[in-house]
């Protein structure tokens, strides 16, 4: 039996349950009411629904979103919606948590679903092996290897030097 709540924006309009089920409290062409959503994936995978405001404004709303806010509060600062178990079919409200991208990053690689191709490189383009001492993450958490990012650095600085004399 799933249990529901209001949608966080949404309240006396629409519910969402603690198993990701989004149904509509307003009536529509005669439909029956509570209508279920039908839920679609996005370009990324994961599941979205459209929802109406009471003066007829339609957004799209990912539905991990809605249970995280409805089951978790709202997200506190720096963090986003994160799958436990790496399904971003799997809605349920035990499944999902807030954390940081750092930490959805390194879920996406413990669950093998990083499908980025550079996830797998095990050196960069000019062959220095990605270790955790010569390996930088950028805050969108993209890997940059040091030495390279040092010499990038030297032909910048002697660059804007050779410009100044």
């Amino acid at each position: 039996m799933e249990n529901f709540r209001p949608v966080v924006g949404y309240e006396g309009r629409y519910e969402v349950g603690d198993q990701g089920t989004v149904r509509s409290l307003v009536p529509c062409r005669g439909l029956p009411i509570p209508r279920v959503h039908k839920a679609n994936p996005n370009t990324w995978g994961y599941l979205i629904v459209r929802l109406s405001s009471a003066d007829h404004i339609v957004t799209t709303q990912l539905v991990h979103h809605l249970v995280l806010r409805a089951w978790h509060g709202e997200c506190p600062e720096g963090c986003e919606g994160c799958h436990c178990d790496g399904n971003k079919l799997n809605n349920a409200a035990d499944n999902l948590r807030w954390d940081s991208h750092e930490s959805n990053m390194q879920d996406r690689s413990r669950h093998g679903n990083n499908n980025s191709r550079n996830s797998k490189k095990t050196h960069c383009k000019a062959g220095h092996q990605y270790t955790a001492e010569n390996t930088y993450r950028d805050p969108r958490g993209a890997r940059q290897c040091m030495e390279c990012r040092r010499l990038a650095r030297n032909r910048s600085y002697r660059k804007i030097k050779d410009r100044a004399a």
